[in-house]
């Protein structure tokens, strides 16, 4: 703890959650926070992030299919994490007023430059 709080003054309480996995299993996570040290609030702030954490990558695998990417050399996953996530943000800022999945307004985007342009802003 003293070096943590050595590099990050801001950091002061360190968290230790236990965590029924099924059955009589259990798993240790450690969080360090500037909050402090109240377990409801803790509990209520690393579930709201993990629920976002994992919204994100739901949408990205069902989208992009990112989970089934074969992409390993250099720095190319991180690149294209960069660039489907932006993309993501652009399909969700679109206006969509059928209602259409993300997966269809991304595909629909690719096959029509109209619809591309109208998504950029661009017509």
């Amino acid at each position: 703890m003293a070096r943590i709080a050595e590099y990050h003054p801001h950091y002061r309480h360190p968290c230790v959650l236990q965590c029924a996995t099924g059955g009589s299993h259990t798993s240790t996570r450690y969080y360090i926070s500037s909050l402090p040290p109240d377990a409801v609030r803790l509990n209520q702030v690393i579930r709201s992030h993990w629920a976002i954490e994992n919204e994100v990558h739901w949408v990205l695998d069902m989208i992009y299919r990112e989970d089934s990417s074969r992409v390993r050399r250099g720095y190319a996953q991180q690149n294209l994490a960069v660039i489907r996530k932006l993309t993501l943000n652009l399909l969700k800022s679109t206006p969509n007023p059928k209602k259409r999945s993300l997966r269809i307004l991304r595909k629909r985007a690719g096959w029509s430059m109209d619809i591309l342009f109208d998504m950029l802003g661009l017509t």
